[in-house]
């Protein structure tokens, strides 16, 4: 089963190493799968573009890094990071948030998820406040109001204790911090939409889905989450960055 990951980052060359790190140790690597990684940079300094690419060379693994001439936002660098991706015809692509630390049997609970229903068009993992949090952030995504403009977290704030016991909800879209979509239906979007530069790609993603859109959580799937690292904000944080594109892509969409 070959697996294309991609990876956005700016301006966060630590964040995204140790991402990197837990990608790389992953169990079930090279035996149940095998990992194509991109990270694709927007237009860092170069002095943070240098730490990533020097952190990158020194790891093993199948690691490319591609940069832009340009800050394009978030969708445009992952629909370049898939670009380079699409040579080696991946069955599944991942779409991680730099920020992420995923638990090592992340990606096999993804996998044998998708196995088992293969009709889900996007797979959310269980994603934890905090990258040594015990609550979750959500529940593989949120609803949404277009009436209120407010997207609910789904069982945000339950600790991982209570994982088991949770009832799946209806997704309206799938957190953007690690979506799991077959190749061929993340072939068929085109990729995220670049009219968003930060944001709300998710909500586009299922909006131009074929109805009924199937989402679904996979409750085993841990993915740690720092929370906005690259834009300013963190764990306990939101910077100004994050709130104009928030606004923006709210008003976009």
């Amino acid at each position: 089963m070959r697996v294309g990951v991609v990876i956005a980052t700016w301006e966060d060359a630590d964040h995204t190493l140790a991402c990197l790190d837990s990608l790389l140790g992953l169990a079930g690597a090279g035996e149940s799968f095998t990992l194509q990684t991109v990270v694709c940079d927007d237009a860092s300094s170069e002095a943070a573009f240098d730490a990533l690419r020097t952190g990158i060379e020194a790891r093993a693994g199948d690691v490319e890094l591609v940069r832009t001439p340009e800050r394009t936002g978030y969708a445009a660098c992952i629909n370049l990071g898939y670009g380079v991706l699409r040579a080696n015809e991946p069955d599944y692509v991942w779409v991680l948030n730099n920020d992420v630390r995923l638990d090592r049997g992340a990606l096999l609970a993804l996998l044998a998820a998708a196995r088992n229903e293969p009709a889900v068009q996007i797979w959310g993992s269980s994603v934890v406040a905090g990258t040594r949090g015990l609550n979750l952030e959500c529940a593989g995504g949120c609803r949404y109001s277009a009436l209120t403009t407010r997207n609910t977290p789904l069982h945000a704030g339950q600790p991982l204790t209570m994982l088991e016991k949770l009832e799946p909800e209806p997704l309206d879209y799938v957190y953007g911090a690690a979506m799991f979509f077959p190749a061929d239906v993340f072939e068929s979007l085109g990729g995220l939409c670049e009219d968003y530069f930060l944001y709300f790609e998710e909500q586009d993603c299922v909006k131009r889905l074929p109805l009924p859109a199937r989402l679904g959580w996979c409750r085993h799937s841990l993915v740690y989450h720092a929370g906005g690292a690259s834009t300013g904000g963190g764990e306990q944080a939101r910077s100004r960055m994050q709130q104009y594109y928030e606004n923006l892509s709210t008003l976009r969409f």
